[in-house]
């Protein structure tokens, strides 16, 4: 399997962006995934088996390609709910002094995400912010996956919460039903403490 070329630099301007979009589509999380391979300056497979090692993965972890060797880092990971659950484990590591979690795990990003003043959701959600790609009420972060799942992590207790279901909609996601799975989960943290 080749590897990703690091060195392939970005469209510099909007009139090269859109000579690249005539070729490829892009979505905008394909332009991120763009984004963060050249700042990285390395293989983004090289920053997810990192990831894995840390989270301590005990099934396998599967992540769909793009011809050009990128993860679809929107939605194309395949896991157990047992390793979603470990992955939510290293947020709550982030102050730990761990070196393995702090190569992945950054605390002030965290701190920020739950404490910047960021938009609210839509109702039946509108308790909850959306910071930083997250969903959060300012003590725990979440965030939901196609078809129905959804990682909550309280960062007080330590408590973390993976769910998978499945729902056979178009768009794999209903908002009124991840609402019933939010406050179940945030039940959940609750009684766990």
């Amino acid at each position: 399997m080749p590897k990703p070329d690091a060195s392939q630099s970005l469209p510099a301007t909007l009139g090269q962006m859109s000579t690249v979009r005539r070729r490829r589509r892009y979505r905008r999380s394909d332009v991120l995934t763009l984004i963060c391979r050249q700042v990285r300056g390395q293989s983004l497979l090289t920053d997810l088996e990192a990831i894995a090692d840390a989270a301590g993965y005990a099934g396998s972890f599967h992540i769909s390609m793009s011809r050009d060797q990128l993860p679809a880092l929107s939605g194309g990971g395949c896991l157990s709910v047992l390793d979603l659950a470990r992955f939510g484990l290293l947020f709550t590591r982030a102050d730990s002094g761990d070196r393995e979690t702090a190569a992945v795990v950054c605390p002030d990003f965290l701190t920020t995400s739950l404490n910047r003043p960021a938009p609210r959701l839509a109702p039946p959600k509108d308790w909850l912010s959306y910071s930083n790609h997250l969903m959060t009420n300012g003590r725990w972060l979440g965030h939901a996956g196609y078809g129905g799942q959804f990682l909550l992590v309280d960062l007080e207790t330590g408590v973390v919460c993976a769910f998978y279901s499945v729902l056979e909609n178009p768009s794999g996601y209903d908002s009124a039903y991840m609402a019933e799975v939010l406050t179940a989960l945030v039940a959940l943290c609750r009684h766990a403490e």
